[in-house]
Formats: structure tokens, C-alpha cells, sequence
């Protein structure tokens, strides 16, 4: 199944049943009745990329806002589409610019209206993961550049600094880091500094 990914979060079983109906075409759709649901399951499949998520602003236990902020954190890369009603509309409105959601869709909405706003989501998501694709390989291209130079002038940092890589995948692996290569980043930079340092005076720190 080649489809993107898109979860739909709403207390009212109808109205994801609407949902799914409309969107299944062009989306693989995951559903969940509320906030605390949807977190959990966003966490039990972390290895999962959801596309959109798309979430009810008015919801008990937890409103749509404050869920798609939290959800953010477990899945950076999704793109976040808030459904509201005409009564919430200013609290939609400030929750698309405080908290990093793509945009709202005012309900009651026409289903090809629904298609559209998720369509373009899609294109943003693409667009973002494009960016962070380019911006992952330039910044790994100079740290490489950097760690052979390091690599050169002093044999012993360069040994320091994958021993230290090592451990840090390690811990990576145990805690189940989704974000793992910032600290493997930190890893190989964390010696940059002994490149001033003569091996002398580092052998006797290793000593």
C-alpha cells in the first residue's frame, strides 16, 4: 500500500466514519476517538510516518490544539490540519499561529473542500521532508569533511571520537531516540576542539 499515511482524531464516531469515507481513496486512514488515543498510538508506532494528522478542535480530555502540539513532538514531520466549528474559531485561528499547525477547516465543509486542504497538506509535507532530506546530507557532508581533517592532524581525538559515537548509538537504540542522528551529530563534533591539541598532551590525558 502506497498511500500516504493520514490519522483522524474526533470523539464522534460518525463523524470519522465521514471522514475515512472521504479520504480512503487517496489515504491510508487511521482513526482515534480523542487527544490521549491518538498520542498513544502515535507513540506505539513511532517507526509510522503519518503524513497529516487532522483532529477536532472541540474534544473532551483533550482540545484538538493542545493535542497537535503534543503530537508534534512524537511526530515532527507531520503536517497538522485543525477541524473547528464557527464558535471555536478564534481559538482555531490562534492555534494556527502559535502552534505550528499548517492551517483549520471550518466544519460544516463540503467533501471536496476536505480533499483539497489534505492535498495540500501533502504537497507541504513533501516539500518539508525535501528540506530536511538536503539540509541532513549538506550538514553530514561538512561534519565528514570536518572528522578527516580531525583524522589528519590528530590520530588519538579522531579514536576518541568514534568511541564516542558508538556509545552514543548505543544509547540511542536502548532509549529508542527518534531523533538519533542530533546527538550522533554532537557525537562526532564533540572532539572538533583537539584538533589544536598536540597528541603529546593528549596522550597524557589518556594517560
Amino acid at each position: 500500500n502506497n498511500k500516504p499515511l493520514l490519522l483522524c482524531v474526533d470523539d464522534e464516531p460518525f463523524i470519522l466514519e465521514g471522514l475515512s469515507l472521504n479520504l480512503r481513496r487517496h489515504f491510508e486512514v487511521h482513526t482515534a476517538p480523542d487527544g490521549p488515543h491518538a498520542l498513544e498510538l502515535l507513540r506505539e508506532r513511532s517507526q509510522i510516518r503519518y503524513s497529516i494528522i487532522l483532529s477536532d478542535m472541540r474534544m473532551p480530555k483533550m482540545d484538538g490544539a493542545t493535542f497537535l502540539n503534543q503530537a508534534r513532538k512524537i511526530s515532527p514531520d507531520s503536517v497538522r490540519i485543525l477541524l473547528t466549528g464557527h464558535a471555536d474559531l478564534q481559538d482555531a485561528i490562534r492555534a494556527v499561529n502559535e502552534g505550528h499547525i499548517f492551517s483549520y477547516l471550518s466544519k460544516p465543509f463540503p467533501a471536496p473542500k476536505l480533499l483539497l486542504r489534505c492535498q495540500e497538506a501533502l504537497r507541504q509535507y513533501h516539500i518539508n521532508r525535501a528540506q530536511k532530506d538536503v539540509l541532513e546530507r549538506t550538514l553530514w557532508g561538512t561534519i565528514e569533511v570536518l572528522i578527516q581533517i580531525l583524522n589528519m592532524v590528530n590520530p588519538l581525538a579522531f579514536g576518541q571520537t568514534h568511541r564516542t559515537l558508538s556509545t552514543v548509538r548505543q544509547l540511542a537504540t536502548h532509549l529508542n531516540l527518534k531523533e538519533a542522528w542530533q546527538f550522533e551529530i554532537a557525537a562526532m563534533l564533540s572532539q572538533i576542539g583537539c584538533a589544536t591539541i598536540s597528541a603529546e598532551t593528549l596522550a597524557k590525558k589518556e594517560g
